[in-house]
Formats: structure tokens, sequence, C-alpha cells
């Protein structure tokens, strides 16, 4: 590696990026681009301002009695019991009562019930699907049906008997 070719700052980096757009080095526009992080979080100066304001927020929910955030995506059954016990109180009760318990503890809105263990859902929607079937432990080959090669070429040679004698 040479000394002239190492990034110090974000400008170089910048740089750099348009020269081997201008060159068409597809290869090292990649390697520099996935130097690059899409979380803000990552950079120093805002990884401190996290930590307090989590701090912070924690400190706040608890000194004014606010209830925990409303969960977004659950793979748990209790979950999905208590959203259908929701719907059984609406059923029951009526609506006003279903809502104030939804108020005082909401339900999840989204049941992650077919998602593969241990991967991420930006992997497994870019799965081909026969890994994402090998995954699941799914079969996916398909059955090739029996071919009888011998009653494949009788066909064929009383075919072409029909040819000649028309």
């Amino acid at each position: 590696m040479q000394a002239g070719n190492i990034l110090v700052s974000e400008l170089q980096l910048g740089q750099r990026l348009n020269q081997c757009v201008r060159e068409g080095n597809k290869s090292e526009f990649d390697l520099l681009l996935s130097m690059l992080s899409t979380d803000v979080g990552d950079q120093d100066q805002f990884s401190t301002i996290n930590t307090v304001e989590s701090e912070q927020a924690t400190s706040l929910r608890a000194q004014f009695d606010v209830p925990q955030a409303q969960l977004l995506s659950s793979r748990e059954s209790s979950q999905q019991d208590y959203s259908m016990s929701l719907a059984d109180l609406a059923r029951e009760e009526g609506l006003v009562a279903a809502r104030l318990q939804h108020c005082l503890r909401p339900d999840v809105l989204h049941f992650d019930v077919d998602r593969i263990e241990g991967f991420t859902d930006d992997v497994t929607d870019n799965l081909s699907p026969t890994i994402e079937a090998r995954l699941l432990g799914q079969d996916f080959t398909k059955n090739k049906p029996h071919i009888n090669f011998d009653e494949v070429i009788a066909t064929q040679k009383d075919y072409d008997a029909q040819l000649f004698v028309a």
C-alpha cells in the first residue's frame, strides 16, 4: 500500500469516491462505499448524546409514570394471546372497554410468525427460494415424472410411420 493513498478525512474519502466514478473503478468504489455506515449512531459525535438522552428518557418515564412504548413486532405467544383477548373483550363488553384496555397496555402491531430463526428480515428477504426452503427444512426439489423410454420410442415410431403413409 502506498503512503499517498491512505484516507485521513471524510473529504479525502469523498474525493476518492468521485475519482472512482470518473474512472469507472467499480471495485474500489464498492470498497470505499462499504466503509461508510448508514447508522448515524456509529459516528463519535452522536454516540455520547444517545446515552445521555436514553438515561434522561428513562428517568422522565419513571417520574411521570408513563407506560412502556408499544411493541411494533413480536414473536411471543403471550403477546398473541393478549391481542386475541382484546378482540374477545370488544365482542363481550364493547369497543369502549377494548379501547380502554388497549390504551392501558397497547398490543403488538405485527406478529412475525414465519421469520427464520437466527436471521434478520433483510437477510431472509434476499434469499433465493431454494435456500429459504432449505433453511425452513422444506423439500424444494420438484418430483420428476417417471418416463418410460420404450413407450416414447414406440409412440415416435408410430407417428413417423403415419407420416410416411400419408
